[in-house]
């Protein structure tokens, strides 16, 4: 067995452990028995298999998901099937007035011009493209 130093003296984490107190510590009841052991092992493994089978289904779905995306907002859109902010707000998940707060402009003004109560000026538009990270020609602000 390997003696350690003083406590404290090196700085060591080592040098806080007391010598000699694993060997005064019974093993735990279910690693004293080798097949109850190797049965809670089985089912450690069972358990963490099925929520690495659940992450992989939820990766498989997010790429579907992204893919879905970029299709949508590659670069070459057509005029007619140009998104509108309000969809591309849906696509980043944004609430109206977070959509506001990252483009830096008032809920109001987003709001109303979302439903066409008033026209979007040049200024609120560079600042929503700039926010929702798309070119602002790239937009179908009318609609």
């Amino acid at each position: 067995m390997t003696q350690y130093s003083t406590v404290g003296k090196t700085g060591n984490v080592d040098d806080y452990i007391n010598p000699g107190a694993v060997d005064e510590l019974p093993p735990p009841k279910e690693l004293s028995d080798d097949k109850e052991h190797i049965r809670l092992l089985q089912e450690d493994v069972k358990r963490f298999a099925c929520k690495d089978g659940q992450l992989r289904a939820q990766i498989a779905v997010l790429k579907r998901e992204i893919k879905r995306l970029r299709d949508l907002l590659g670069e070459k859109l057509k005029d007619a099937d140009k998104p509108t902010v309000r969809e591309l707000r849906g696509l980043k998940r944004w609430s109206c007035p977070e959509l506001a707060r990252q483009a830096g402009l008032t809920y109001d003004c987003v709001y109303k011009r979302e439903r066409k109560v008033y026209a979007w000026k040049e200024e609120q538009k560079k600042a929503v493209a700039k926010a929702l990270g798309v070119d602002v020609d790239s937009v179908d602000w009318e609609n």
